[in-house]
């Protein structure tokens, strides 16, 4: 027996091993290897490669990015490119590339773009940040990487009144702490039995306030926890304090501010940079701004007239901005700019900001930066994107319809859902206990009897404990809930059990206030007007068929171009050892679904392989465990066991099998 159970305190062990994840993932040493470039399918001349898919899975938030790099991942990802790129090739083969308003848009869309690839091509080339420039501005700036000393204290306030009945109690060396409970008129002393800490020595006490005065004090104080020093008088009051620790300020070094540095210095590099640049290029361009125009027209109210007026202008077709351009400029800035757009400086800014950056274009132009860009992966991506876009809103969106019959009888179909239910109107009556409760009863059934609603309205504003409303709930529906209550299913069934003007009997709510109420009407349940929702129905089936005729397209696309790639060639670009950690990542947050999905990933791409067989494990234990899903965790131990034969976690699954089956707890089980 005492075998047995060392064997089971033994499994435990090798369970809150595998628990702690980190030596389980310790073992994981997948080496990770340089993926060359392989072609997945060609789709009317263009490749999708891997590196196509990589740069696509790059453009995914980094926390949600390891979904996308297991081989499953990577399907879906693939798919999404396959399925772009023929619909791609079908809007070069419509000749939409060559449509007046594609080109009008992307050539739009791109210039953000095109600016940020020349700007960062100018700041390669101009860009100087040496070793020495970070090193001046640290010695320059050293006090702003200091951390400043820390002093603890014991500490006593009080006042004139009771100051010579503090000094006695100190002076026959009675504790001062239990003096503090009994005098001290500062809250945080009382609550923290005298102890403030984290005292900065830079004018403010926490606690106390700004007071330089006292600041002095403790910081030229020796640090003595049997020595009381005051009584010192300043403008906070009449102090005792005793300085128990401190901790000398820290200045960081520069190894450990140096990115911190490097950032702040990159940041006003750039900005210098590029203030140098639009200064230069204003003076090259010649341009003019004719701020003086915008006084004499109301902006927010443009004239078709006053659109073409000039406000901005250089030698460059670019530089040319309208004052209908501008009111659209405004009405599309940024919310903060929005709330003040009536201050000039605000529309100001906003203008040249518009300004500078077709400026910036017009030089990118001239370098012809447009050429040289255009194959990189931003700009094809744009491109593309447009395009598709272009090709859907056309060939799918714009080609559904939806007539008055399919109205009707989707409206038919489904009335249940456009169906209001019933709700009822109360009026509530809180009180301070069941006995005076009674007599308010009595008191409102008798106005109640009488139809006196406005009588009952004066009798809670005067004596219910929830005036507010005149005790009015409105809106109350059979699902539990009682507004500005919550959920409180008793209360919910009397409502409903009620007739109408009939008064409740005394009871508790969810909050254990003492209420009682009467039903003052009820509103039956209805149908929505099939003309309040006719456009909702209409967007719905759109969507719907649209859907379904996208679909169609979609397969016979993939039919018409060949386009169906080879999943083979694809290889998961996360280790084994990452996935475990971002699982591992995942329980400490207490997402334990996401660390299941995260096994599977484990399952799935290290098929056959040890990490594999321990994702297994993990699966079944966090399903069992932490989600609380018993009969799905002993079939996942079952399979487990079956699907593996042999491996050193099968007693662990085998015990967890047992606790599971018996209903019995780990704990309890190990107790036997």
């Amino acid at each position: 027996m005492m075998k047995f159970k060392f064997q089971k305190v033994i499994l435990l062990s090798s369970l809150i091993f595998i628990l702690t994840i980190s030596g389980l993932f310790s073992q994981t040493k997948t080496k990770t290897t340089t993926e060359q470039d392989t072609v997945l399918i060609e789709i009317n001349g263009n490749q999708i490669s891997t590196k196509d898919l990589r740069n696509k899975i790059n453009t995914v938030p980094p926390m949600n990015r390891h979904h996308y790099k297991s081989i499953k991942g990577q399907k879906q990802v693939l798919d999404y490119l396959v399925q772009r790129e023929i619909f791609y090739a079908e809007a070069i083969n419509h000749g939409y590339d060559q449509v007046e308003e594609v080109k009008k848009v992307t050539h739009q869309k791109l210039k953000p773009i095109i600016n940020q690839l020349y700007f960062e091509e100018i700041l390669d080339k101009d860009f100087n940040l040496s070793e020495e420039d970070l090193q001046n501005y640290y010695t320059t700036n050293r006090s702003a990487y200091t951390i400043a000393p820390k002093v603890t204290i014991q500490y006593l306030q009080t006042d004139e009144e009771h100051l010579e009945e503090v000094q006695q109690k100190i002076n026959s060396s009675i504790d001062f702490e239990k003096i503090i409970s009994e005098y001290s008129l500062n809250e945080l002393s009382i609550e923290n039995k005298g102890i403030i800490r984290n005292i900065r020595l830079n004018g403010f006490i926490s606690g106390i306030g700004r007071d330089t005065e006292l600041d002095k004090y403790i910081a030229d104080a020796n640090i003595d926890p049997q020595t009381i020093h005051g009584p010192f008088t300043t403008s906070t009051g009449i102090h005792f304090f005793k300085k128990l620790d401190y901790e000398p300020a820290i200045i960081k070094t520069f190894q450990e501010v140096k990115g911190e540095i490097e950032n702040r210095l990159k940041t006003q590099k750039e900005n210098e940079i590029y203030t140098e640049l639009m200064d230069k290029l204003r003076i090259n361009y010649e341009v003019k701004f004719y701020n003086t125009k915008l006084d004499s027209v109301n902006i927010f109210s443009i004239l078709p007239e006053q659109r073409d007026i000039i406000i901005a202008e250089g030698n460059h077709p670019e530089i040319v901005l309208t004052l209908g351009e501008v009111g659209q400029l405004l009405k599309n800035a940024a919310q903060m700019e929005r709330m003040n757009i009536n201050e000039a400086p605000v529309r100001e800014n906003i203008i040249k900001r518009e300004l500078d950056s077709r400026i910036l274009y017009a030089d990118a132009q001239n370098q012809n930066k447009l050429e040289q860009y255009k194959n990189k992966y931003e700009i094809q991506e744009i491109k593309k994107d447009l395009l598709v876009n272009y090709w859907y809103n056309n060939q799918i969106s714009n080609s559904i319809s939806v007539s008055e019959d399919e109205i009707n009888e989707h409206y038919a179909e489904n009335t249940e859902k456009f169906t209001i239910p019933a709700s009822r109107n109360l009026r509530q009556f809180v009180a301070n206990d069941e006995k005076s409760a009674k007599k308010h009863l009595k008191k409102i059934k008798r106005f109640l009897k009488k139809n006196q609603e406005e009588d009952i309205i004066n009798y809670i504003k005067e004596n219910s404990l929830k005036p507010e409303g005149d005790g009015l709930i409105k809106n109350v529906y059979a699902n539990g809930i009682i507004p500005g209550v919550g959920k409180d299913e008793l209360y919910n069934d009397k409502v409903w059990e009620l007739k109408i003007k009939e008064i409740s009997d005394i009871f508790k709510n969810q909050h254990s206030e003492v209420v009682f109420f009467y039903v003052i009407d009820e509103t039956p349940e209805s149908v929505r007007p099939l003309e309040d929702i006719e456009a909702s129905i209409k967007n719905i089936i759109s969507r719907r068929k649209a859907q379904a005729k996208f679909e169609q397209v979609k397969d016979e696309l993939i039919v018409k171009y060949n386009a169906n790639p080879n999943y083979e060639l694809l290889k998961s670009n996360i280790t084994a050892e990452e996935l475990f950690t971002k699982a591992e990542e995942a329980q400490k947050k207490f997402a334990f679904a996401e660390a299941v999905f995260i096994f599977d990933q484990i399952i799935s791409d290290y098929e056959g392989t040890n990490d594999a067989y321990k994702a297994a494990f993990m699966k079944a234990f966090v399903t069992a465990e932490e989600l609380k899903d018993k009969d799905k965790g002993i079939i996942m131990f079952e399979e487990f066991i079956n699907n593996y034969p042999e491996g050193d976690l099968h007693e662990d699954a085998r015990f967890m099998l047992e606790t599971l089956k018996s209903g019995t707890s780990i704990e309890n089980l190990l107790s036997e």
